[in-house]
């Protein structure tokens, strides 16, 4: 489900990218401060315009999209995505540059390394945006390592798999990029 939230203003829901391209129709919930009014719950019609300008000074975060739509919404994702669980983890190779970043306020990003025998495996974080926590996982999701910062870490691995999970740790959209590379 795709979730769309001004905090302390307004959220709605997104069902389905309008027939014009031009927005997206939502369910959403109003109320009046009157108590003689009743909340209702309608379906309504909101522009991409609309929707980038905010509510009241507040940005629209999109929350939990999972990529179950029919159509081609994009919310600025990067090129791993879905990437959000074990079994979608983004494979990855040895002396490649991955610049990735969490697009929304739920994303997580999985990727996954196999190690073919005992080794030891340089892991360079060159940028780490503070609110993005990395944490090293192995095949039965024990956590081996949380990482909170940029900077070079030695990983004695066995052979297995593993698996390096970007997490957001804030209620905020992020802007920057996380990097790293496995050698």
């Amino acid at each position: 489900m795709d979730i769309f939230n001004a905090e302390g203003e307004h959220t709605f829901i997104y069902l389905k990218e309008s027939y014009d391209k031009e927005g997206i129709i939502t369910l959403e919930a109003r109320h009046s401060n009157s108590l003689k009014s009743k909340d209702k719950t309608v379906v309504s019609y909101r522009t991409y315009e609309e929707i980038k300008k905010g509510q009241n000074g507040k940005k629209f975060y999109p929350m939990r999209y999972k990529g179950i739509v029919e159509d081609d919404i994009k919310v600025n994702m990067d090129s791993y995505e879905y990437n959000n669980t074990l079994d979608k983890a983004y494979k990855i190779k040895k002396n490649m540059l991955f610049s990735g970043s969490i697009d929304y306020i739920e994303d997580i990003d999985i990727f996954k390394i196999d190690v073919e025998y005992k080794q030891k495996i340089m892991l360079k974080v060159f940028q780490l945006p503070k609110d993005i926590k990395l944490t090293i996982k192995n095949a039965d999701e024990r956590e081996l390592k949380v990482i909170e910062r940029q900077g070079f870490y030695l990983l004695e691995l066995d052979k297995g798999t593993y698996y390096l999970q970007f997490k957001n740790n804030s209620l905020k959209t992020l802007e920057e990029n996380y990097i790293f590379e496995i050698s």
